[in-house]
């Protein structure tokens, strides 16, 4: 987040924007983005004493660099992009109900049930709405044991609501920690895990779709 800041140092002063915030989706099937993918020796020996010494710049790490710079290229032109192609239109809120869809894995019982949408409907008829929708629920339908890499349920949200509706969505990942996916009933697309997944997805688009308490910002 801070390289990505620093890259867009210049450009935000000049948009006279604030604040960059960047979301990510916490989940178990993806390339390592923090390093933290290092076998557990040198994990717990090697890495240690090499720090101590002061060679933090030899610690073993689980980063490619250039998996990294490319995924900082990506983002600095996608917001310097979205920036420059801002457009009038009308903020609305709205929320649906998807308690049934998570499942808290510890004690105490407690977390938010919605999933929540900011819609925008642009006043050019001819671009497309664009949703951004958040929702707490941890993205583990892969274990760590598994090969695949994946983006798990919120990729098959998104195609399935734009595939449905033709609008540009965008998923938050919130508050999630023991918070998860609750799929015994839902009902799989296609075979295997991916089929439970991409079934999953689907369900939550559903619900968003059928948001019925919008107000206006």
């Amino acid at each position: 987040v801070l390289e990505i800041r620093k890259r867009l140092s210049a450009f935000a002063q000049e948009k006279n924007i604030i604040s960059i915030n960047i979301s990510t989706l916490h989940q178990h099937s993806l390339i390592d983005t923090l390093g933290m993918g290092v076998a557990l020796v040198p994990a717990i020996f090697l890495n240690p004493g090499m720090s101590l010494l002061g060679y933090k710049n030899n610690l073993q790490t689980g980063k490619t660099q250039k998996f990294m710079d490319n995924l900082f290229n990506v983002v600095t032109e996608t917001i310097t992009e979205a920036v420059n192609d801002m457009e009038a239109g009308t903020l609305y809120y709205g929320s649906a109900d998807a308690k049934d869809l998570m499942y808290d894995k510890r004690k105490p019982i407690t977390f938010d049930g919605e999933i929540h949408r900011f819609r925008f409907d642009p006043d050019d008829e001819a671009s497309n709405e664009i949703w951004v929708c958040e929702a707490g629920i941890h993205c583990t339908s892969f274990s760590a044991s598994d090969t695949a890499i994946s983006s798990d349920f919120p990729y098959y949200f998104k195609e399935y609501a734009k595939a449905t509706t033709g609008a540009d969505v965008v998923y938050v990942q919130g508050a999630e920690l023991a918070i998860t996916t609750e799929k015994d009933y839902i009902k799989p697309v296609g075979s295997g895990r991916i089929g439970v997944v991409k079934g999953y997805g689907i369900e939550l688009a559903k619900r968003v779709m059928g948001i019925s308490n919008e107000i206006t910002l």
